[in-house]
């Protein structure tokens, strides 16, 4: 019997979409976070570890296994390899945009694969063919592509093929200082590396709402900000919305009226 109803009554949806339920409440949400994007946020940390080199066995085992000497931007997970290191390289195009480098020496600083200038990547528009026909390697480093005269090595062909580079200007290498890896928000400050900032980073966004005060605040009663938060969202149960929602029989969406006009549903 309870098999039959449920067949009959199809499939319970729910009446506000969980991306919106997951937003910030000055964002229009209930403020309670995604798994999925804080998960993210956690995994975030064991490229921040390998970008960094944090010194741990597992970040040596990575360069030795998994890397051998390629960047972690240009592994494609082929093949059969872990479920943990497949979610890493998953993520990698959503943080990717946040992780920089501050160019020192230059030594430790990918030329093609790392964010360094206002048009990094730049394996995002030079190929890899072009790369190796110019007598290079995936692997060069800014201060591998510098001359002694402080001037570019690539073709000067180059600049036909990529106008951009004409905008490339060559940083000032400071010897025997290391690269710096930094974490960039949405903004473009530099930020200290932390879950919560991959998190805010990251996650999915809306435009923040007027009403957010007038619905939570310190003395509010959690009961009535929810229903008013369903309200604003026009998702409150009554008559109106339950009939396009088709809850109930048929009988009792016909005889659904207002109990004070008798006239038409309330709403």
């Amino acid at each position: 019997m309870f098999n039959k109803t449920l067949k009959h009554q199809g499939r319970v949806k729910a009446k506000v979409p969980w991306a919106a339920v997951c937003l910030p409440k000055e964002e229009g949400g209930l403020g309670i976070r995604s798994i999925s994007d804080v998960n993210k946020a956690l995994m975030t940390n064991h490229i921040w570890s390998i970008l960094t080199k944090r010194k741990s066995l597992w970040v040596k085992w990575i360069y030795s296994h998994k890397l051998n000497g390629r960047s972690l931007w240009d592994i494609c997970p082929r093949g059969s390899i872990s479920w943990g290191w497949r979610k890493i390289l998953a993520i990698r195009s959503t943080v990717r945009p946040f992780v920089w480098k501050a160019v020192r020496s230059g030594t430790q600083t990918n030329l093609w694969s790392d964010n360094w200038c206002q048009y990094s990547p730049l394996n995002s528009f030079i190929t890899p063919r072009s790369i190796a026909n110019a007598g290079f390697n995936l692997n060069s480093s800014i201060a591998d592509l510098i001359d002694d005269n402080g001037h570019w090595k690539w073709p000067q062909a180059w600049y036909d093929l990529y106008p951009v580079l004409i905008g490339v200007s060559v940083p000032q290498l400071i010897q025997n200082m290391e690269d710096s890896t930094s974490w960039k928000d949405l903004d473009g400050n530099t930020r200290p590396f932390g879950s919560m900032e991959v998190w805010k980073n990251t996650r999915h966004r809306e435009q923040p709402v007027t009403w957010v005060n007038g619905v939570w605040f310190s003395q509010c009663i959690p009961r009535h900000s929810f229903h008013l938060w369903l309200v604003i969202k026009n998702k409150l149960k009554m008559q109106d919305r339950l009939a396009i929602w088709e809850a109930g029989s048929e009988t009792n969406l016909r005889l659904m009226c207002c109990p004070l006009c008798r006239n038409d549903r309330d709403s």
